[in-house]
């Protein structure tokens, strides 16, 4: 009975040490930030861990855009307030999101 308890104890702990859900979507697309600004083209970079996160964020003063992260259930969720376009960062708030600058 013990053998049978520590089984199950081993294989709940396995089952729930599995990789997110990667079922989401952006609510941008990569050609909104792929314009010129003050004569410097701007895009998107994606970075991504093994723990499930992934971050997007531009070169205009690499602001961040978007981090989604893994609830506890594994669904992956936007925890940031970025804004959808280039055009969006340019005219706001010049401090939202931004990492340097």
């Amino acid at each position: 009975m013990k053998k049978l308890i520590g089984s199950l104890l081993i294989a709940g702990m396995i089952v729930s040490c599995s990789a997110p859900k990667k079922d989401f979507t952006m609510s941008y697309s990569k050609g909104d930030f792929e314009k010129e600004v003050n004569g410097k083209k701007t895009t998107l970079f994606t970075l991504k861990n093994e723990g499930g996160i992934i971050v997007t964020l531009t070169n205009y003063g690499a602001k961040i855009v978007s981090v989604f992260a893994p609830d506890r259930n594994g669904a992956l969720e936007d925890v940031t307030l970025g804004f959808k376009s280039i055009d969006e960062y340019v005219a706001g708030d010049p401090g939202q999101g931004a990492v340097v600058g």
